[in-house]
């Protein structure tokens, strides 16, 4: 966590430092934003996005594919309908150009479904060859009889909601409020509930020949747990973290992190804190040194008292 924003050169040197020492980076990417604190969305997303588009450029699609399905996942957990359209176009776009050159056909077509609900003309970054295989919509055979396609079949899909009345969208398109029943194609169907005063919820749901149902617990933001670290950061932001000790006491059982690192960055210079949730304390004194804004290299005061064993009992 950072009591401001910390340079990203920096975190991953501080990250690097603790990995040395036996300490693993927590795995989950919400409680990872959460611990930088409350931030506005959209510039998250389209950090992300811009990152998956760098990687591709660069020729890493294995990495540009990974990071697009982490960033969607975000978005469509953290933007709202509305707002997530526009960076999905933009993975969906590389997920198809990336699984195809992978080699991954099932995927890349899987991507170009999602896509041909957001477009319906050929976005110009996308070549005319990958759009009329996985995004264009079959052309029918004039020539051939029609034939029946049990697997296109719509299926009852029933959405509902505790508490009632949230706003359905299925496959990025507003459909009516919980409880709510509808048809839909078999397969993957993408499903979003948004209700004032509750965290989005989104599933994706695969559905079979057979009608089916899903229920949603929406989580008040109140006692969301992502929104209450985001509110501990905002209370410990700008402050000494030693006068705040039962709050980072709660911060980091929220986290469920065996210690956390606050970090304090102002022109130029560092300083951090390490707080082991097991003993309740913070670990010695804060380290203070300046640091390189470009590498996030750390200079040679701090690292020399890194180099001590890690203070654990």
């Amino acid at each position: 966590m950072a009591t401001e924003h910390a340079p990203e050169a920096l975190k991953v040197e501080v990250e690097s430092w603790a990995k040395g020492r036996g300490l693993t980076k927590l795995t989950d990417a919400g409680m990872q934003r959460a611990l930088n604190g409350p931030t506005a969305t959209e510039p998250v997303i389209a950090h992300l996005v811009g990152a998956a588009r760098a990687k591709q450029e660069a020729g890493d699609c294995a990495g540009a594919v990974a990071l697009a399905y982490e960033t969607e996942d975000a978005a469509l957990g953290g933007l709202s309908v509305d707002d997530e359209r526009e960076p999905l176009k933009v993975l969906y776009q590389l997920l198809v150009a990336c699984e195809h050159q992978l080699g991954h056909v099932a995927e890349a077509r899987a991507a170009g479904v999602r896509l041909r609900t957001l477009v319906s003309l050929p976005p110009s970054t996308l070549s005319h060859d990958l759009w009329e295989t996985y995004v264009a919509p079959p052309t029918p055979d004039a020539g051939a009889a029609p034939k029946p396609d049990t697997a296109a079949t719509p299926v009852e899909l029933t959405i509902d909601s505790d508490p009632p009345n949230a706003r359905v969208a299925i496959n990025f398109h507003i459909n009516g409020v919980t409880p709510r029943t509808l048809k839909v194609a078999p397969g993957v169907v993408y499903v979003e509930l948004e209700k004032a005063g509750y965290k989005k919820a989104f599933r994706k749901i695969t559905v079979d020949r057979a009608p089916a149902r899903a229920v949603f617990a929406l989580a008040d933001r109140r006692s969301d747990r992502a929104v209450q670290v985001e509110n501990a950061v905002a209370k410990l932001r700008g402050s000494d973290p030693t006068t705040h000790p039962t709050t980072l006491a709660r911060l980091a059982e929220m986290a469920r992190v065996d210690v956390l690192v606050a970090i304090a960055v102002r022109a130029g210079t560092v300083k951090l804190w390490w707080f082991d949730s097991e003993r309740g304390d913070l670990m010695g004194d804060p380290i203070e040194s300046r640091f390189d804004l470009k590498t996030g290299k750390i200079f040679s005061k701090l690292n020399a008292k890194l180099d001590a064993p890690f203070p654990r009992n």
